[in-house]
């Protein structure tokens, strides 16, 4: 694991917007994120949960952040965590924030233009990237966490009051008697399809770019037959494997893939997973998350240069074709 300096370091040495950098910024941010406090429900943590104190800045654009965003509403907890999407653009001060439009409202908090404010008011020699997700605490004005793995779990485990319906309050997206499988599968998922999708297209190397398309798909049959059998990739309730999964695989038809000759080029292939796909979108907590729009302009922002130079462009998403019916329910019940 990088220390946070080193993790500084290899961003500060790559001077250009090129893929390189935002391959190291990407492998930086994936170890590194500078906060990881908790929020436990009797404040023992320094942090007690409570509604109306912590507020949640996300982003449409990005999938780390979408995990968040997802989890907050799965659990019910708009009421009780505030919430702020940042825009597709970002500069040395971070992700800006909005002004009403597309989902993206002015900062409530400070009335910030970035992401920075937030960063180096709750720790004013902080000297890394101003990153989203970040979860908030209004009342001491410090960043509580930063990494969207852990963010999920606080949400999940630490607000289960503050829901609001009984089902939100009852939902587990990490069960003790699951949680070595989802440790499983998020083992897999991680490294060849949450993270191995941008090297299908931009990596450096022909190389490099063939061996993450062969691992993409290897592990797109693998979670495949997962799906043959049960509607979710822990059994028949979703958890968080799925939350870390589904956020990919929206955006999977907009990235780019090189050509090959032997492999396929859309998630149709796999109609288990085109099912599931079609499944968790039209959840009421996770379509609202969802903007096609803002992932083609963030991937247009960081790798547009790139993109150019290979001849390629961005995919294109319909939200139809995820409204279509699908057949999961029957597969949980057979």
């Amino acid at each position: 694991t990088l220390s946070r300096a080193r993790a500084s370091a290899i961003v500060r040495a790559t001077a250009s917007f090129s893929f390189v950098r935002h391959t190291a910024i990407m492998a930086a941010e994936a170890k590194v994120t500078g906060f990881h406090h908790k929020i436990t429900q009797d404040g023992s943590s320094g942090f007690k949960a409570e509604a109306g104190r912590y507020h949640l800045i996300g982003g449409f654009f990005c999938p780390w952040a979408q995990r968040t965003m997802i989890a907050r509403k799965l659990k019910g907890l708009d009421d009780a965590i505030s919430f702020v999407a940042v825009r597709p653009e970002t500069g040395p001060d971070g992700w800006k924030f909005g002004n009403g439009e597309d989902g993206c409202d002015a900062d409530p908090i400070f009335n910030a233009p970035n992401a920075k404010t937030f960063y180096l008011t709750a720790e004013p020699n902080y000297e890394g990237r101003y990153t989203v997700p970040v979860l908030f605490d209004k009342q001491t004005k410090r960043i509580v966490n930063n990494e969207s793995a852990e963010i999920i779990r606080i949400l999940n485990s630490e607000f289960n009051e503050f829901g609001a319906t009984q089902e939100q309050r009852a939902l587990d997206l990490y069960p003790a008697a699951q949680q070595a499988k989802i440790e499983e599968v998020n083992a897999l998922v991680l490294p060849n399809l949450n993270m191995g999708i941008y090297k299908c297209s931009m990596g450096d190397t022909t190389e490099v770019c063939d061996g993450a398309i062969t691992a993409v798909f290897d592990t797109l049959q693998k979670l495949e037959s997962i799906l043959s059998t049960q509607r979710y990739l822990v059994g028949n309730t979703i958890t968080e494997a799925d939350v870390r999964l589904i956020v990919t695989l929206l955006r999977f038809n907009i990235m780019p893939l090189r050509a090959t000759s032997s492999q396929p080029k859309r998630l149709t292939d796999f109609p288990n997973i085109a099912n599931y796909i079609r499944d968790l979108y039209q959840m009421p907590a996770i379509k609202p998350t969802v903007s096609f729009d803002h992932t083609v302009a963030a991937l247009t922002f960081f790798f547009g240069s790139k993109l150019e130079s290979l001849n390629l462009k961005p995919g294109h998403q319909s939200a139809a074709e995820f409204e279509a019916p699908h057949n999961r329910a029957a597969v949980a019940a057979a």
